[in-house]
């Protein structure tokens, strides 16, 4: 029994320690974009940026990114490593 627990808890740090967390600010020429919708493609893991355009969302690498705001096309990111990404809709703008 306790090897069953040992290995459990083994195989949920191993789970736990996969997920990255990405920071970054959503802009466009004007400066910066309050309520974009960044979310995990193929989860429910989303959030939005803040008023200054900021957010950070916990992710796995090779996950696709997507970033959508109003009046603008969305853009995707796969995510390759830990990082910061800083998406720019206005170069985008439908």
């Amino acid at each position: 029994m306790k090897n069953i627990i040992f290995i459990s808890l083994c195989l949920m740090s191993i789970c736990v320690s996969s997920q990255i967390q990405i920071d970054g600010i959503i802009k466009d020429m004007e400066g910066s974009l309050l309520g974009a919708t960044i979310l995990v493609k193929g989860t429910n893991t989303i959030t939005s940026s803040g008023f200054d355009g900021e957010y950070q969302i916990e992710t796995k690498k090779q996950d696709t990114i997507l970033f959508n705001y109003p009046g603008y096309f969305s853009e995707v990111h796969i995510v390759e490593k830990d990082s910061t990404i800083t998406s720019y809709p206005n170069s985008l703008k439908k």
